[in-house]
């Protein structure tokens, strides 16, 4: 949910509106949900070249890492650090676009 939250921040409309989303005529909650998935997956081929490579990743892992391993192992907290490291470098250069 972060992650599409995330890409709906960063390209100003909400993933409803995308046009290569797919609009069935009747949509059940779960489908919804897999097709808001699957147009999260197509948008963040673009992240990259809108907001950078370091909310590229964030989002990323906010749509994919997470779900990838196990939630146990080890590697998980050096990601969230790094990930968090990353975070504060998009805050700050957000900050700083926004003093200019």
């Amino acid at each position: 949910m972060l992650g599409m939250i995330l890409l709906e921040l960063c390209f100003g409309q909400p993933i409803e509106g995308i046009p290569w989303r797919v609009r069935p005529e009747a949509e059940t909650s779960d489908q919804a949900t897999a097709y808001d998935w699957m147009a999260a997956m197509k948008w963040l081929e673009e992240v990259n070249s809108e907001a950078g490579l370091d909310y590229a990743d964030a989002v990323e892992w906010c749509l994919r890492g997470c779900t990838k391993l196990d939630p146990g192992a080890p590697w998980r907290r050096e990601r969230c650090a790094t990930s968090l490291l990353r975070w504060s470098d998009v805050i700050r250069a957000s900050e700083d676009i926004a003093v200019s």
